[in-house]
């Protein structure tokens, strides 16, 4: 029964627009030299049915590898071990890295710079908020970290030099209550001196900047242009979250601040919940055990990388920015087949990254292999239905970020349907893989679908349920867990 419905949704998927056939990773046991491959049947111990005569053969070639790099675990596996030739569809692959849990040795000191939004949109109760949250956060560092303050409105100032927090937490507090907001946005400003105190950073700590803003930027250098210039941040070292406050700031910019800076977006509806965020960055940056980290994905001519969910896709590269002890990193990635005749695909990884303060390391597993066949019999039985669901149901988040995108623009009957039809297909998901990540997100989507055709995109209470719900599938989507 679950092939049959397996077939079904397959095709069904196929045929939408924006989705793929399927095509995912699985994670293997560790093997006592770090290297595992998968053969067979799948994770749960599906088998393949019995073959009838004249019936091409199974395929039983490796369809999982795991292998391991100093403090990383990295996952690389298929969903289906073959493809059809000469047919073109996208096959999914999903690449995880694991950060080892209880790294032995003393955390690395951290170099943070708050990058704070004084604008006139923060006078008030925003502002002394945030002023509490930046107290907490000193309260909260070692004498071993340091910090830099700078806010900005019209323009950009220091307000706390980069330097130890040891020694400077009177003279900090100090300054922090002094900070009044007045005057316009200009965030690239503000990225620009926080980048500037972070470049006198000690050797060995793990630079972060972190943007708070509650309103849209005034400089023309718009949201490709914000991701480019933080990007270039990023290949110095530099981490950059971005955290959008309120329900009137620009989610694109910032969201293109979180992604060109390989850091975390968040959704604050009020100050109060600027300490919590806070928080969690100082505790990951705390507890980095990678930085740089980035997947190669090594493979044949005729097999091509075309889109990622969850990390940024650089021609054959997965840049996924630093990684903490405990955290996983898991990215989906649409590969692209130009086979034009029955042959073995083969797939590699490759894994770049240093521990703070180190030379940069690199490994590389063993190959697992894609067969291109003409058989779609053998595609779909060559499936693996955990892997394959998961896969799918990442593939769905983006359909229902572009219903949330609908109900935005105003037509909710349109993102109603589509909300709907992505019901469905997690239902029958849900038949294959019956986890509770895919039934919260089959809740999730049936109730976005109803409050489509309920609420306005446009009131308040619309804006704040669609920044936080977008936040959150970006986050899931990022860490392969459920948010």
């Amino acid at each position: 029964m679950h092939r049959i419905r397996a077939r079904r949704l397959l095709r069904r998927l196929f045929r939408q627009r924006g989705l793929s056939y399927a095509a995912a990773l699985g994670c293997a046991a560790l093997a006592t030299a770090g290297v595992v491959l998968a053969h067979g049947p799948g994770p749960h111990g599906h088998r393949m049915p019995p073959l009838t005569r004249g019936t091409p053969p199974p395929v039983t070639g490796p369809t999982h590898v795991q292998f391991t790099s100093g403090p990383l675990t990295i996952t690389g596996a298929l969903s289906q071990g073959a493809v059809l030739v000469g047919d073109g569809m996208p096959v999914l692959f999903e690449v995880t890295v694991k950060g080892e849990d209880g790294v032995e040795g003393p955390p690395p000191p951290v170099a943070m710079a708050l990058v704070i939004d004084t604008s006139g949109s923060m006078s008030g109760a925003k502002i002394a908020q945030a002023k509490t949250a930046l107290q907490q956060t000193v309260n909260r560092m070692r004498d071993t970290d340091s910090l830099s303050i700078v806010i900005y409105n019209s323009g950009a100032h220091i307000a706390v030099p980069m330097g130890p927090i040891a020694g400077r937490r009177v003279l900090i507090r100090n300054e922090i209550a002094r900070i009044e907001a007045g005057g316009g946005t200009d965030i690239p400003s503000g990225l620009r001196l926080g980048q500037q105190t972070l470049a006198t950073a000690t050797r060995g700590q793990v630079r972060r900047m972190v943007l708070l803003s509650d309103g849209i930027d005034g400089s023309n250098l718009g949201a490709d242009g914000v991701a480019s210039l933080v990007a270039g941040y990023a290949q110095r070292g530099v981490t950059t979250a971005a955290l959008g406050l309120g329900v009137d700031y620009d989610e694109r910019y910032l969201t293109s601040v979180a992604d060109g800076g390989r850091g975390a977006y968040a959704f604050l509806a009020t100050g109060n919940e600027l300490d919590g965020f806070l928080r969690a960055e100082l505790d990951a940056a705390g507890s980095t055990i990678a930085e740089d980290v980035a997947v190669e994905l090594n493979l044949p001519g005729n097999l091509r990388p075309v889109r990622a969910h969850g990390g940024i896709l650089d021609g054959h590269r997965l840049i996924l920015g630093s990684v903490s002890s405990g955290s996983q990193r898991r990215v989906t990635v649409e590969l692209q087949s130009f086979t034009v005749a029955p042959t073995e695909l083969p797939l590699a990884l490759g894994v770049h990254y240093h521990r703070p303060g180190q030379a940069r390391e690199h490994d590389g597993s063993p190959a697992i292999t894609l067969d291109a066949v003409h058989s779609v019999a053998q595609v779909e039985d060559s499936r693996v239905d955990d892997v394959y669901a998961r896969s799918q149901a990442i593939l769905l988040e983006a359909r229902q970020h572009a219903a949330i995108q609908l109900w935005e623009e105003g037509d909710n009957q349109a993102a109603a349907e589509l909300a709907r039809g992505n019901a469905v297909a997690l239902r029958e998901l849900q038949a294959l893989d019956a986890t509770p990540e895919i039934a919260n997100q089959l809740s999730e989507v049936e109730q976005e679908a109803n409050r489509f055709e309920t609420t306005s995109a446009r009131s308040r209470t619309g804006r704040i349920y669609r920044l936080s719900s977008n936040a959150r599938r970006r986050s899931r989507v990022r860490s392969g867990s459920w948010q």
